[in-house]
């Protein structure tokens, strides 16, 4: 139902992850975090190992394919450069005040990994409504993200 706002077109609730709109339901973005790859698997990987709460069923499908899913599209390898990258991106902009890329914009880069700022604005489409994220900018961050990512 809200795939169109995926596309970058307003979905049937008012979605649209270009403009960062999904919804009532995220609009606490304190709240409500995007995860990438990497946080999901390590989520997943401390659900399946916590001695604390109730196992997960070898059969359970669901979470089963959800780890599958998690590892074969993760491209960060290691706890440490997933956290370096996060903390790259979530610096705060010192003109602005505030993170330079929101919540959902950190997790699509840490998911997808763009090669060079053309690549990020069309995957991204949120990324071309930021004036301050000249291209330049953008690649030196991409830039940075790839080498902390190897």
């Amino acid at each position: 139902e809200g795939a169109a706002g995926a596309r970058g077109g307003a979905g049937p609730r008012g979605e649209d992850a270009g403009a960062l709109e999904f919804g009532r339901e995220f609009a606490d973005e304190q709240q409500y975090l995007a995860c990438s790859y990497n946080e999901v698997a390590a989520l997943l990987d401390f659900r399946e190992k916590s001695s604390v709460l109730p196992k997960v069923q070898a059969d359970n499908a669901v979470f089963r394919k959800t780890k599958e899913q998690t590892t074969a599209f993760n491209k960060i390898e290691s706890d440490d450069a997933r956290d370096a990258i996060k903390e790259r991106l979530s610096k705060v902009d010192p003109l602005k005040g505030e993170p330079l890329f929101h919540s959902f914009e950190v997790a699509q880069i840490m998911n997808l990994m763009p090669a060079d700022a053309d690549e990020a604005y069309v995957i991204i489409p949120s990324l071309r409504t930021k004036p301050e994220l000249e291209a330049d900018t953008l690649n030196r961050i991409l830039q940075e993200v790839h080498n902390l990512a190897a």
